[in-house]
């Protein structure tokens, strides 16, 4: 069997001499030669492996690399005015309930109370139950304007619970009359006139005990 060598390198025609130990030149013989020729026909050049290609998304920038390119000018805008926020009155039109006729002259002063409960200095644990019977007493006797002074914040003068800050019966009141038991029993509720004592009291419009009638 004839040997097949590999070779890294292009085959060159060999030299028509050789070296020998006493570096005398001959020439190589026929057989040689043929010999030769023998091994450059069956040698077989190597094949180099196709290069891998590179992926594109290895071919970005990394994250970390610092963008260069110059920033777009910029303008800075003036402050923009605020927005106004229209707030609705403090005291509202109130639901009216009773006659248009009589609450005016009542919020005029003109109608005079037919009784008065002042609970100024009263804690609220104290005044809840004396408003009640304020209340029911009034309503059963067929009374239908009636006054509740509260006070204006001011120091308490009966003050049991000093944990209650000054003006709490005044901001408690008118809620306690909107709400049940209170509120089957009264038509209206509102500020009283500045001669009955102005926001430290209140008039309480009281509706008709039809059982009396």
């Amino acid at each position: 069997m004839e040997a097949r060598y590999l070779y890294y390198f292009p085959l060159r025609e060999p030299c028509c001499c050789l070296h020998t130990n006493d570096m005398a030149r001959r020439k190589l013989s026929k057989d040689e030669q043929d010999l030769w020729k023998k091994v450059k026909e069956s040698a077989v050049p190597l094949s180099r492996p196709k290069a891998t290609p590179i992926a594109p998304q290895l071919l970005k920038k990394k994250d970390n690399v610092q963008d260069t390119r110059p920033l777009k000018a910029f303008q800075i805008r003036p402050a923009s005015k605020p927005s106004t926020i229209t707030l609705p009155p403090p005291h509202g039109k109130p639901d009216l309930k009773m006659d248009q006729k009589a609450f005016v002259r009542m919020t005029r002063g003109r109608l005079e109370p037919e009784a008065t409960l002042d609970l100024h200095g009263y804690t609220l644990a104290q005044a809840h139950p004396l408003l009640l019977q304020f209340i029911q007493r009034n309503y059963h006797a067929n009374r239908r304007l009636v006054l509740v002074i509260t006070g204006k914040g001011g120091k308490q003068k009966h003050l049991s619970d000093e944990t209650e800050g000054y003006g709490v019966l005044r901001k408690q009141a008118p809620l306690w009359l909107a709400s049940p038991p209170f509120k089957s029993k009264i038509l209206q509720v509102h500020e009283a006139h500045l001669k009955h004592g102005g926001s430290g009291a209140l008039y309480v419009y009281l509706t008709r005990n039809r059982a009396k009638t």
